[in-house]
């Protein structure tokens, strides 16, 4: 197999004239983290016989773009399925432009400065495919932004192209990625479900060996790598938005969420209030005030939930785009202008702010989310998106009406419908958490909460594990909340969970089963 690097001339072209050409995938990727250039296509010399797929227009925007899907990574690496529901972690249809970090050596585009700023590749890995990968993977969680471009063609045999990631490699990038008990619970798993645990173990014990004995590459500091996910350009105009408050018995906190957005700068063009509150409870009163402001429109639902109640709102709203917010929250002042410049510098569908308990500044916020960067989790009642995006992935699954873990589904879809979604730690808002009213309606309180005798994990967790991924992943993620609820309850607690853990489960289970026809209905 042989691989060609082409330096991209000032009009974003490549050419066999400017290529080298490399037999070892090792020795090329060697090549691009010392050269001096911008960027630069590394491909498969077979894909030449072909067409090769063009460079968009908007190369700018883009940190490192591949066709990885295309090319036989869809479903590698499914061992990151057995340690958590993060959407990263599976594959988007191959057919579109899409969030991927699956690049493959068949058609990549890169640029060297990214890989040194990041510290080059990672050789404690066997397969220089899975090189590339992880480094795709920690541009993507830098706060670069990383792609796949389908091919204009079908390769009627990727058996030579497909990469062949071996288990002592998957196993290291759970180590160095998501944690050393995550490695020892995938271990587990793969040894039962592959029916070859020596090999697994062997597998396990080199991974182990090379993430103690091998360093993982160390990035310059943040502020200096120059990522390409918000740029200086304008690549579309945020001109006209709709503020959607779901609210169901919660007069004391929804005037400040409403006045919260009147007082913003820009204001959202109207604010739809979809009141679930039951017809004998409601206290019509507490809209009088805004009777005379044509911005703000009360819809009365019978029909309680959290999905239907922004669906309707989504439906009716009479602007391009949609703030989904809640009725006990503050927005700080700059919330909404930070949402439309990082959609207007970024061109993705959605933005997804931050939440902060009352006493909580800018300084609590983690870490992980104080950068501009592509999405792995989305938050309902702080977001930004084009409704049209939301309504072609079917708005928020109704399943979730009662339960929680909409916010995490629509994330999901719209990820795995090609669409981008960016988090933003300057779109802010305040959170006060009501004690009742809303999802507390129906006993939904936090993802871990477990009462004595019931359900766990939450029915819907259940439905997500089911609808997303293939069945003999279903008990290892069904278990995985049981490992970590030890981080919220005592220790009396933890053990009533486990033994009680076949009621439990099973409730919830069954509870989960009646939620799948929704999912059937919304898919129509």
């Amino acid at each position: 197999m042989h691989y060609l690097i082409s330096d991209i001339d000032s009009n974003r072209s490549f050419s066999l004239e400017r290529s080298t050409q490399y037999v070892d995938i090792g020795e090329a990727l060697a090549a691009i983290e010392a050269k001096q250039v911008e960027d630069v296509l590394l491909c498969d010399a077979k894909l030449m016989d072909q067409s090769i797929p063009e460079l968009p227009a908007d190369l700018e925007m883009f940190d490192l773009l591949h066709s990885g899907l295309s090319l036989g990574a869809r479903q590698t690496l499914s061992s990151l399925w057995l340690t958590s529901t993060n959407w990263f972690f599976l594959d988007p249809p191959a057919h579109k432009q899409c969030t991927s970090w699956k690049a493959t050596p068949a058609f990549c585009w890169l640029r060297p400065p990214a890989v040194r700023d990041l510290g080059g590749f990672d050789r404690a890995y066997q397969s220089p495919v899975m090189q590339l990968m992880d480094l795709a993977y920690r541009i993507l969680m830098a706060g670069g932004r990383v792609c796949h471009q389908p091919l204009p063609f079908v390769l009627p045999d990727l058996s030579d192209l497909a990469p062949k990631i071996p288990l002592v490699d998957e196993l290291l990038f759970v180590y160095r990625h998501v944690g050393c008990s995550a490695a020892l619970y995938v271990a587990f798993w793969k040894s039962i479900l592959t029916h070859r645990p020596l090999y697994v173990l062997r597998s396990l014990q080199e991974a182990r060996r090379k993430f103690l004995s091998v360093s993982a590459p160390i990035p310059s500091s943040q502020l200096e790598i120059n990522w390409h996910t918000l740029n200086t350009d304008e690549y579309q105009y945020v001109d006209s938005v709709s503020a959607i408050i779901p609210t169901i018995n919660r007069y004391s906190y929804l005037p400040q969420a409403i006045d919260s957005l009147l007082k913003l700068d820009p204001q959202p063009q109207e604010i739809i209030v979809v009141d679930q509150t039951p017809a004998v409870e409601r206290q019509m009163e507490i809209y009088s005030s805004y009777q005379n402001n044509p911005k703000i429109r009360v819809f009365y639902l019978d029909e309680a939930g959290q999905s239907i109640a922004r669906n309707v709102a989504i439906k009716v709203a009479r602007c391009r785009w949609c703030l989904l917010f809640e009725d006990d929250t503050v927005a700080w002042d700059n919330l909404l202008a930070e949402h439309i410049r990082v959609l207007e510098h970024s061109g993705a569908v959605a933005s997804t702010g931050v939440s902060l308990a009352p006493w909580k500044k800018v300084e609590h916020i983690p870490p992980g989310i104080r950068m501009y960067r592509v999405a792995d989790v989305l938050a309902t009642g702080n977001c930004l998106a084009r409704k049209d995006a939301l309504l072609a992935v079917g708005g928020l699954d109704q399943a979730f009406d009662h339960g929680s873990g909409a916010d995490n589904d629509l994330g999901l879809r719209l990820y795995m419908a090609g669409y981008e979604t960016i988090t933003n730690p300057k779109a802010i808002e305040t959170h006060y958490k009501a004690a009742k009213g809303g999802m507390r309606t129906y006993g939904a309180w936090w993802r871990n909460h477990a009462t004595i005798w019931g359900a766990y994990p939450q029915a819907t967790q259940v439905y997500t594990i089911r609808r997303y991924y293939p069945k003999q992943f279903w008990l290892p993620l069904y278990l995985l909340y049981y490992i970590k609820a030890w981080k919220q309850m005592s220790l009396l607690q933890y053990v009533w969970l486990w033994i009680s853990l076949p009621w439990k489960l099973g409730r919830s289970i069954h509870a989960a089963r009646k939620l799948l026809p929704t999912f059937i209905q919304n898919d129509k």
